[in-house]
């Protein structure tokens, strides 16, 4: 119920805000990554997507400030090995799983950017996430089991570090690296040792609608 109410506030206040300043919807790709995984988890990139809204206010010739609200499947792909004893305890290994991780967030960025030349712009971004679930798909041959994880803290705290390109007045290009400064996963986990933080490459296209 806590996060059902942030996120109508949330909505709210931008869409309120939008209807006296631009107003813009932007979609995109995730690179998603969790950083600081114990050994042997063998994490690579996960591919998904992001899409959500935004208003924006200039401040002056070269600064803006644009605050968002995005929905952001996360995670990493795994595939640790399978290592079981045998009868004399040695250790055999039995391949590979694969393993998906999916977190989907709600983020709101504020995102202050300048530009630095003409339509090019720089930009950072602190960014509130909050979590709406996680879960685990594991695959091993034929057989695939998909669980929830329960041992995700619910918000997430990180920065954005951005790069973009104003094509013309409505649509612009992106590209947005997002370090967590958060430990995901809960006292009470197995993995919170690890101090497990987020690490989320974006790429995509915001398109103004109202200005």
């Amino acid at each position: 119920m806590k996060i059902l109410l942030t996120l109508c506030a949330s909505l709210f206040l931008i869409t309120s805000v939008s209807a006296f300043s631009p107003f813009g919807v932007k979609i995109g790709v995730n690179g998603g990554n969790m950083l600081n995984l114990p050994e042997g988890a063998n994490n690579t990139i996960k591919m998904s997507f992001y899409a959500g809204v935004f208003t924006k206010f200039d401040m002056g010739r070269r600064f803006s400030l644009q605050p968002e609200l995005v929905y952001s499947r996360q995670g990493a792909r795994l595939s640790p090995m399978q290592l079981f004893p045998d009868e004399s305890g040695q250790l055999i290994d039995l391949g590979e799983l694969n393993k998906q991780i999916r977190l989907n967030y709600i983020n709101i960025p504020i995102v202050v950017s300048y530009k630095v030349w003409e339509d090019l712009f720089v930009s950072v971004a602190p960014q509130l996430g909050i979590n709406l679930n996680a879960i685990d798909r594991t695959k091993y041959n034929d057989y695939t089991a998909t669980t929830k994880l329960n041992g995700i803290r619910r918000c997430d705290f990180s920065l954005g570090v951005g790069l973009g390109y104003q094509i013309w007045s409505k649509l612009d290009v992106t590209v947005r690296y997002n370090l967590g400064f958060t430990n995901i996963t809960k006292s009470k986990s197995d993995f919170n040792q690890h101090n497990i933080k987020n690490g989320v490459l974006q790429l995509g296209l915001g398109f103004m609608i109202f200005e």
